[in-house]
């Protein structure tokens, strides 16, 4: 597993619970359909865990856990501005 992959396994075992409002006092709407987008995603892939793990004034990153139908592997979904990414959770 690269650095960066692992850097973002630490930060989202770090923020346990951390939520929208947990961030920002008054989050904007764009920053509320992005939340709503990522919550999408989780109820799509049956994910679990699902938290905010990076922050700043601008954006955020979201992180969650969900089961491979097809493997049985646990995976983790690193959902970004740019892009959505998935990676195999370190046992």
């Amino acid at each position: 597993m690269s650095k960066r992959v692992n850097g973002i396994i630490e930060s989202y075992k770090n923020y346990a619970g951390r939520d929208l409002s947990d961030c920002y006092k008054k989050a904007s709407v764009a920053k509320q359909r992005a939340y709503a987008y990522c919550r999408d995603k989780q109820i799509e892939y049956n994910g679990y865990d699902f938290r905010i793990i990076s922050y700043n004034t601008f954006m955020f990153t979201v992180g969650f856990k969900f089961v491979d139908v097809e493997t049985g592997k646990v995976m983790f979904m690193h959902i970004t501005p740019s892009k959505d990414e998935i990676f195999e959770y370190p046992a």
